[in-house]
């Protein structure tokens, strides 16, 4: 049985729709944003492409680029419209996982492509810090992965996600990057579902 559209929201979309239509909360068009773009990167499987024109390790490489990117973009959205300073919000996603970690590490090409062409003085060090096993935050390789592929920098060859092995690495980075938004995001909800029970009006 196909799954119901609802699903493909974040997890507690239908609650904070419904609280929006019994006027308990005002709608956001921010909030609105990150949940089309959740979606999006929910439903997103692979680009369709001319299989004579290209190989399917290509295809293979570069859908998996894409999900990353349209992840991290529905997580941006988040971090935009959520109480509080963006750049303060953004950090809070940051997720440490051992062994997306060492498998993503096992791409060397990527991370060292990553770290040459980004240009942020925040980003690269901590970027350095994941490739020497400092930490295994893979918030930022998703950061910059985001950068690189908006701005048509990152190639499937400069990436190195060609193989099987590597373009999965990449689909579980997107699945933790929404993973972690969704979280997020049922919290902020169900806080603020919460203080307007208790005060009885729209907040």
């Amino acid at each position: 049985m196909a799954a119901k559209k609802a699903e493909f929201y974040p997890t507690h979309w239908k609650k904070w729709s419904q609280a929006i239509e019994d006027n308990r909360v005002m709608a956001s068009p921010g909030l609105n944003r990150y949940a089309a773009r959740y979606r999006a990167a929910r439903l997103f499987l692979a680009v369709n492409v001319e299989p004579e024109q290209v190989s399917e390790e290509w295809s293979r490489g570069f859908s998996a680029l894409l999900k990353v990117f349209l992840a991290y973009t529905a997580m941006e959205s988040l971090a935009r419209s959520l109480p509080g300073r963006y750049e303060d919000n953004i950090k809070g996603f940051s997720k440490e996982s051992v062994k997306l970690a060492q498998q993503i590490r096992k791409n060397r090409t990527l991370l060292d492509f990553l770290f040459t062409e980004i240009s942020n003085a925040k980003l690269k060090p901590k970027l350095k810090a994941f490739a020497d096993s400092e930490n295994n935050d893979v918030f930022w390789v998703a950061s910059a992965i985001r950068h690189l592929v908006a701005h048509g920098t990152l190639t499937v060859g400069g990436a190195n996600a060609r193989s099987m092995e590597k373009a999965e690495a990449l689909l579980k980075l997107a699945d933790v990057v929404m993973k972690v938004s969704d979280e997020k995001f049922s919290e902020f909800c169900s806080t603020r579902l919460q203080a307007s029970s208790k005060s009885g009006v729209r907040s």
